[in-house]
């Protein structure tokens, strides 16, 4: 059966046959490896004209979250006693916030030098924790607390 194989594929009795026809009497196509480059090729440009994870989709912020964060912040400010009844306010529009602020300041603080550290203070702690831009911060003094008066 060997010299009808031989005369099949065209090798004398010494040749070995090459590993596309190794025994199997049919011809294997080096294809599925040019496939594979082909394919690997195309979901690396499909994956270049993709636009990044990161930026798809959206990502909003409510306007109680900004307020939170800007309670904490006043509440913490030395020369604050409490913050009023009103309280804090606060407009997100986009990526841009508008923030009022009532608050009750302690007798003997220089209230417009409390109001710009403050200002400050909110402005800083809502760009960096929450990365929105912050138009104006608004500080309404309501009241002062004379420390006697508890």
């Amino acid at each position: 059966m060997s010299d009808v194989m031989n005369s099949i594929f065209g090798r004398t009795e010494n040749e070995t046959p090459s590993p596309a026809y190794a025994g199997t009497g049919t011809v294997e196509e080096p294809v599925a490896s040019e496939e594979a480059a082909t394919s690997a090729e195309a979901e690396a440009e499909a994956e270049a004209a993709r636009p990044a994870a990161g930026s798809r989709g959206s990502t909003t912020v409510a306007d109680g979250v900004v307020s939170k964060i800007v309670t904490r912040v006043t509440r913490q400010a030395e020369g604050v006693h409490e913050l009023d009844e009103a309280g804090t306010s606060v407009e997100v529009e986009g990526e841009v916030a508008t923030i009022a602020v009532t608050l009750v300041v302690e007798f003997g603080r220089a209230v417009k030098t409390l109001a710009e550290q403050l200002r400050t203070n909110v402005i800083e702690a809502v760009e960096e924790h929450l990365g929105l831009e912050v138009a104006t911060v608004d500080i309404h003094v309501a009241d002062i607390h004379f420390p006697d008066a508890d």
